[in-house]
């Protein structure tokens, strides 16, 4: 059941929920990535930039069809075998990107990184109110939305810089390696609840959809091909990075006001 709201909060909680935000930052590297690569994706497939935007729509496609099957499946499984599988599978996503020589098979493989994508961001905060007292939950649910977007941080900086440095198929290598380490972390780290695994609770979405709503840190935004005139990808990179430093700060704030104000 929930934690109640003078418990202290145990150690082991942090890892559970540290865990959460460590892949909810990773698939937001998956997710970013084709945003930041889209010059030399269309010089990998020989195609335009505009057949690239085809991979982003799609892949959004596939991350908004999969919200409703992904919550029934993590009523189902729970937290922890949802955020190590899907991280698993987005891994595989970027693996056969990096091997794909045509169209199709890319194009295949960012509709499973969307796919797979669906499941992390929910599975992270169902943790929260899995391990921490209530009064703790507005906040940390804000944390969890800001600390998963170092993902778009490491999407923009060394990522870009394993692209331009060495090839595409080593930056893609790069990503699904990193994605199976982030699999099997959360598959060790994570568990469901201090009583173990959580079954059919079918109030936690309709609890903390005004709180998932309020952390606006979805950014699919991010995932448009960033072009930049003259070719050069470098600033591509650079781009992602100008929302947070000026929205970031006030996000705490925003946490504490949603629990002294939980229907405003």
């Amino acid at each position: 059941g929930p934690v109640p709201p003078g418990a202290r909060t145990p150690s082991r909680s942090r890892f559970a929920a540290g865990g959460g935000d460590y892949t909810a930052a990773a698939a937001i590297l998956h997710r970013t990535s084709i945003g930041v690569a889209a010059p030399q994706a269309a010089a990998q497939f020989h195609t335009t930039a505009s057949v690239i935007s085809l991979f982003v729509v799609l892949q959004v496609g596939m991350y908004a069809g999969m919200q409703v099957p992904a919550g029934v499946l993590l009523d189902r499984f729970g937290a922890r075998r949802m955020l190590s599988v899907g991280a698993a599978l987005m891994a595989l996503g970027q693996l056969l990107l990096a091997v794909s020589a045509s169209m199709p098979l890319a194009i295949t493989a960012r509709m499973l990184t969307g796919a797979s994508d669906a499941a992390i961001f929910i599975s992270a905060l169902r943790l929260i109110p899995a391990w921490f007292p209530v009064h703790r939950i507005p906040v940390l649910t804000q944390l969890t939305g800001v600390l998963g977007q170092t993902g778009q941080i490491l999407s923009a900086v060394p990522f870009v810089w394993v692209l331009n440095r060495f090839s595409w198929s080593t930056a893609f290598l790069v990503l699904a390696g990193a994605g199976a380490l982030v699999a099997v972390v959360a598959y060790l780290v994570i568990r469901d609840s201090p009583h173990g695994p959580i079954r059919r609770d079918s109030h936690v979405a309709e609890r903390f959809f005004g709180q998932l709503v309020q952390v606006g840190h979805v950014d699919l935004v991010a995932q448009v091909p960033q072009r930049v005139p003259g070719g050069d990808p470098r600033p591509a990179g650079a781009r992602q990075l100008l929302p947070h430093p000026a929205e970031d700060p006030g996000v705490p704030d925003r946490g504490r006001g949603l629990h002294r104000l939980p229907r405003a």
